[in-house]
């Protein structure tokens, strides 16, 4: 009974960044609970399960089946940093979970 004083929801902020893909602009919102590492954010890994993933084709690593160890491929993607205004490359990683 303890830990229901210490578990649940975390606080944090949502920062979004934003994918320009076909001429049309897609954001990504990236929860963080520590919002001061937003300016050393240098790429994104989402997770296999996340949808943007259907909408590129990328082979994804033997890894994705199993998800034991850590694997994790370039999507040919790259999100607008919200603050820095500069590319970053997006990644699917075995290691990232969808949710929270």
């Amino acid at each position: 009974r303890s830990s229901d004083l210490w578990i649940g929801k975390s606080e944090g902020v949502i920062y979004e960044f934003s994918i320009h893909q076909h001429q049309k602009t897609k954001k990504i919102a990236v929860f963080t609970t520590k919002p001061e590492t937003i300016f050393g954010v240098t790429f994104l890994a989402l997770s296999y399960d996340h949808p943007l993933l259907n909408e590129v084709e990328v082979q994804l690593p033997l890894a994705e089946k199993s998800r034991e160890g850590k694997a994790g491929v370039f999507l040919g993607l790259h999100a607008i940093h919200p603050f820095k205004n500069e590319k970053i490359p997006i990644y699917a990683a075995s290691y990232v979970s969808d949710g929270y």
